[in-house]
């Protein structure tokens, strides 16, 4: 049983406006152009594009190095989740998380730290649900004034 053609064109045209409608009014509409790069690559920014997502406003900085290199330096404010100790630091710093959960969030790490660093960008996305996790590509100690000896 074949439906004839003035029908089959009907129902395109019905679901194409359906889905024109519900874009134009979703207030969560996604772009219709690409938005970055394909993989990770798109959540990495480099310092000047760090700086202005800091100077915008609140920003949560994350340290994903080991706890003896935090203890020794880090940035002002930074809160440390490393992945090998993922579930007692997130537990651990929950309300501060919480506080910047709309917030843009820095992940950074030594220069060879940028898997653990997606890694724990990954995590804040996709398990906490936090939206604007980045992962800084450059030096964090050219932000000498957010450093805390």
């Amino acid at each position: 049983m074949t439906l004839p053609l003035a029908q089959i064109s009907v129902l395109l045209v019905a679901a194409a406006a359906a889905a024109t409608l519900t874009w134009w009014v979703h207030p969560q509409r996604p772009p219709w152009h690409s938005v970055g790069g394909s993989g990770d690559e798109r959540w990495v920014v480099d310092e000047e594009a760090a700086r202005t997502l800091a100077r915008g406003g609140k920003v949560l900085w994350i340290d994903v190095r080991a706890e003896s290199n935090f203890a020794e330096e880090h940035l002002r404010g930074a809160v440390r989740l490393a992945p090998s100790d993922w579930g007692a630091l997130v537990f651990a710093h929950l309300d501060a998380l919480e506080d910047h959960r709309g917030d843009p969030v820095l992940v950074y790490g030594e220069p060879g730290d940028q898997v653990l660093c997606l890694d724990v960008a990954a995590r804040l996305r996709e398990l906490l649900g936090m939206d604007s996790v980045y992962v800084l590509k450059g030096e964090w100690r050219n932000f000498a004034e957010l450093t805390l000896p």
